[in-house]
């Protein structure tokens, strides 16, 4: 029951999203546990199981395939609006630079950092970069500057984190599950925030850089993240701080974009759904 519920999740992941195809890596974990545990009635079963969500999620893949001749087909070969957005070919993006003095001076899109993946990725995450919501002026553009740091400090200590963590275990022989229980999460995160890399590989443009793209694999991050955070008093004792800085910076962040988003609604680019529906 639990691993027809898990196959559910990771089809209704798919259909909703296209990189939801990826959530199908945690019933493969769980079958290749049981295959190396040599329960091969249980493998039979979940098996046919988890065949029929992956047919049924890769159906809608296989229909728009049919329709456009595009194999994971984005909509942005179907609205134009981004043919002319920055940087606009694969030779001027950025893959390798991260420019976060530029980031500093003006936390907002501009072309000085629009090619940059990376910085795009970052800022995204951290500061309303594109300014979708929140509307530039001089106490924006200080509040990006202040989203910056967090995100530094948060950057920081999760390298920090995990680097411990690694020279810890690293001495410690696993067992097939525990290292199944940890290193199929960790794949899984890191095949959502490559997403946004192949999205730009794809489509050249600073839309596709986009930090919500990674929005799962930041999460499963998060966790795992605070997993091991509970392995060590002294690493766990600097989350409070941390949490209540970002708790801070997110209220700022709430202030501002109930006091920008009226212009930023008006200078909204590309296509727009209908409220109310039509």
């Amino acid at each position: 029951m639990t691993f027809s519920l898990l196959v559910l999740s990771a089809f209704l992941g798919s259909v909703s999203k296209q990189h939801g195809l990826l959530l199908h890596l945690f019933p493969i974990a769980l079958i290749l546990v049981l295959v190396l545990r040599d329960r091969t009635n249980q493998v039979f079963v979940l098996a046919s199981i988890f065949l029929l969500g992956a047919i049924l999620s890769l159906s809608e893949e296989y229909w728009k395939y049919e329709k456009t001749g595009e194999v994971l087909v984005s909509n942005q070969q179907h609205f134009d609006y981004a043919l002319n957005q920055y940087p606009g070919s694969i030779e001027k993006v950025e893959l390798h630079t991260f420019k976060i003095f530029e980031l500093f001076k003006d936390p907002f899109i501009s072309e000085t950092t629009s090619a940059s993946l990376m910085s795009e990725l970052f800022a995204r995450t951290f500061f309303d970069y594109e300014w979708r919501f929140i509307s530039p002026n001089r106490w924006s553009r200080n509040l990006g500057r202040i989203g910056l740091i967090v995100g530094l400090i948060w950057t920081i200590f999760f390298a920090y984190v995990i680097i411990h963590w690694l020279r810890i275990r690293l001495l410690v022989k696993l067992n097939i599950h525990e290292a199944v229980s940890l290193i199929t999460p960790l794949t899984v995160a890191l095949f959502f925030i490559v997403v946004p890399l192949l999205q730009t590989l794809r489509y050249p443009y600073f839309s596709s850089m986009k930090a919500m793209f990674m929005l799962s694999g930041v999460i499963m991050l998060i966790l795992l993240i605070g997993s091991l955070t509970k392995e060590n008093s002294g690493i766990s004792r600097f989350c409070f701080p941390i949490i209540t800085l970002n708790v801070i910076y997110g209220m700022c962040l709430v202030v501002s974009i109930c006091l920008g988003i009226e212009i930023s609604l008006n200078n909204l680019h590309g296509p727009l759904w209908p409220i109310p529906l039509q």
